[in-house]
């Protein structure tokens, strides 16, 4: 006996009300697989506060988080994050360094850390240390496989300016030329053309 069409598309239908949808994917931290996904979502809301400038919220929510799981490795990074934020430099490099202990321990391999807290010192005029963090950023690009190219094209041009600023003027092209050419950065192309003005002006003085 021949189904009618009409039918067959009823029970199509019928059939797919009683197939089970995938839930919502669950949200994972790719540094500890084992975080419960309630605890990434609250340490992701308190970087949107952050991000907005928000801080005393956010520094109330990512307290509480490191309340509850103490070794949670992206709750002490964007605490010291916060708190570098706020000019609380001794409470950021305190931070900084918990968050450089569980990685170690945890085994993590994260790139962005050791070049935001290179670039924390930059800032700061200790060049010595943030070349010491920014250069170690530069080895975990070989093995950390999440990095972006964001991170990566961050990394190649604070190390250029830090080269910049202490006048390795060769080093420094050298780190700006690969975020440029490798990830198209406008900031290092911005670099290079002052890094050529420089180098006019110290040719002239010469000459």
């Amino acid at each position: 006996m021949l189904l009618d069409p009409r039918s067959a598309i009823v029970l199509l239908i019928v059939a797919c009300l009683f197939v089970p949808f995938p839930c919502a994917a669950q949200p994972v931290d790719r540094f500890q697989l084992s975080t419960p996904p309630t605890l990434v979502e609250r340490l992701d809301a308190a970087r949107v506060l952050r991000q907005v400038g928000r801080y005393a919220e956010s520094a109330v929510a990512l307290r509480k988080i490191l309340e509850q799981a103490p070794s949670y490795y992206r709750a002490q990074y964007n605490l010291a994050l916060l708190y570098a934020f706020q000019g609380k430099n001794d409470d950021a490099i305190a931070a900084f360094d918990k968050a450089l202990v569980i990685k170690e321990r945890e085994g993590i391999h994260d790139a962005s850390l050791d070049n935001s807290i290179g670039w924390f010192y930059l800032l700061r005029g200790d060049f010595a240390t943030a070349e010491r963090h920014l250069q170690s950023a530069l080895a975990e690009l070989e093995v950390d496989e999440g990095v972006s190219d964001s991170t990566r094209s961050k990394i190649y041009n604070n190390l250029g300016t830090l080269y910049l600023y202490m006048g390795e003027l060769d080093r420094a092209s050298d780190y700006l030329e690969t975020a440029k050419s490798k990830f198209g950065s406008e900031l290092a192309t911005r670099n290079l053309d002052m890094l050529r003005d420089l180098r006019l002006r110290v040719e002239r003085k010469e000459n």
